[in-house]
């Protein structure tokens, strides 16, 4: 009330809303080909560090101009994370079923390989069908599940933390065979720091679950086919990671030693190898078998039949191998945790 007893009018509201704040736009692709625009008030950004660092206008070009450009990034993904900004959520997304279990706005679906098989929702006890091969994911779930991994490596890339976390979560109710293994391999080891141990311990357990097979898929074998790739050395550090497995540690006190070891890149039995180069009864040392993914202690000596040996275990019997069949890692390249 003023002097005379009169009602004043109450102060204005000066604060600015989330929707009354300034534009800033996020060009999504190259400049010279017709980039994606996604139009974001700056108030929804400044909340998550990488983009409030971006626009800040007396640091960066950016914010003095009011755009964002991700010349390298793909627009369909980005349309998630806008979505995801605006609303804390963003496709697919998850909603509670009857029985009190997690599914998705579109349904994930599986076959299995008989011949007569029906397209069927995928439920977690189906996870080990998934792992042995007598189920599989369909084309559409799978390209959804390759969204989803590519969408973590985004969110990972520019520090959305609540989106990393959302995305991990989806990707642990989505089928998992072996072609969905072999995206997240890929994904995860060339984007994902290793600091995010759950994420790349999630992965290690998957690469165990599908051990048997992992030499009848064509995607995951070339991603260990070279020493020198990044990939092939990230999924080796997978198997032996001494906070992982019983044989991480074992192997991480191996090369403690300074020992040698050799990845298997394709499978190898004993009959396979006496087709091959005749039998071992006149030989001190016979022939072994190894899976795909199996490591082995070896020096890396070939000798003139284009034969490797190899031990199984420290101070075991040595057995010898095709040395085609197999990829020789030394103890520096071989592990991050060795010093």
């Amino acid at each position: 009330m003023d002097s005379k007893g009169a009602l004043m009018p109450p102060e204005p509201d000066t604060r600015t809303t989330p929707y009354e704040s300034p534009i800033i736009i996020l060009s999504i692709g190259p400049e010279d080909e017709n980039p994606v625009l996604f139009y974001v008030h700056k108030e929804k950004l400044i909340h998550l560090p990488f983009f409030e660092a971006a626009i800040r206008e007396d640091t960066f070009i950016e914010g003095q101009q009011g755009k964002i450009s991700f010349e390298e990034e793909d627009p369909m993904l980005f349309r998630r994370v806008v979505e995801f900004i605006y609303e804390g959520d963003c496709f697919p997304r998850q909603k509670l079923l009857p029985a009190a279990s997690f599914g998705f706005e579109v349904p994930l679906k599986v076959k299995s390989t008989a011949s007569d098989s029906k397209e069927e929702d995928y439920v977690p006890s189906l996870a080990v069908e998934m792992a042995s091969g007598t189920y599989f994911a369909i084309a559409e779930t799978h390209q959804l599940f390759t969204m989803v991994t590519k969408l973590l490596c985004v969110a990972d890339r520019y520090i959305i933390e609540d989106l990393v976390e959302m995305t991990f979560q989806k990707l642990k109710h989505f089928p998992i065979g072996i072609k969905e293994l072999a995206v997240l391999a890929q994904h995860v080891i060339r984007s994902i720091p290793e600091t995010r141990g759950d994420i790349h311990k999630f992965l290690a357990d998957q690469v165990y679950l599908h051990l048997p097979r992992l030499s009848n898929c064509p995607e995951f074998t070339s991603l260990l086919e070279s020493e020198m790739s990044i990939l092939g050395r990230g999924l080796v550090r997978l198997i032996t990671d001494a906070s992982l497995s019983a044989q991480g540690r074992y192997f991480n006190k191996v090369l403690d030693n300074d020992a040698k070891v050799v990845v298997c890149i394709t499978n190898t039995t004993v009959d396979g190898c006496r087709d091959r180069y005749g039998s071992d009864d006149n030989y001190e040392i016979k022939f072994g078998a190894a899976m795909a993914g199996e490591v082995l202690l070896s020096d890396g000596t070939v000798d003139s039949r284009n034969i490797l040996l190899a031990q199984h275990v420290l101070n075991g019997p040595r057995q010898a191998f095709p040395a085609s069949s197999f990829k020789l890692l030394v103890g520096a390249s071989f592990t991050a945790r060795i010093s």
